[in-house]
């Protein structure tokens, strides 16, 4: 089976390449979303934080519990 079987047929055929997505996305566009779909300045504010900030998977495993596929 290819990877094409599935969209045989189909009238829409949408591909994406994800690299470097979330760092190309500016947080005040993220907040400016949470703020639109009605969460207070100070939730989506920390909202944001949550969403735009990322650590070294260096960092990342040294939290106890982390995945070790993350390096």
């Amino acid at each position: 089976m290819s990877y094409a079987a599935p969209h045989v047929g189909r009238l829409v055929v949408l591909r994406m390449d994800l690299k470097n997505f979330f760092s190309s996305v500016p947080a005040r566009r993220v907040s400016a979303l949470f703020q639109t779909l009605g969460y207070p300045d100070t939730t989506a504010r920390y909202l944001t934080g949550l969403c735009t900030h990322r650590i070294p998977a260096s960092q990342a495993l040294k939290i106890p519990g982390a995945d070790p596929g993350l390096e």
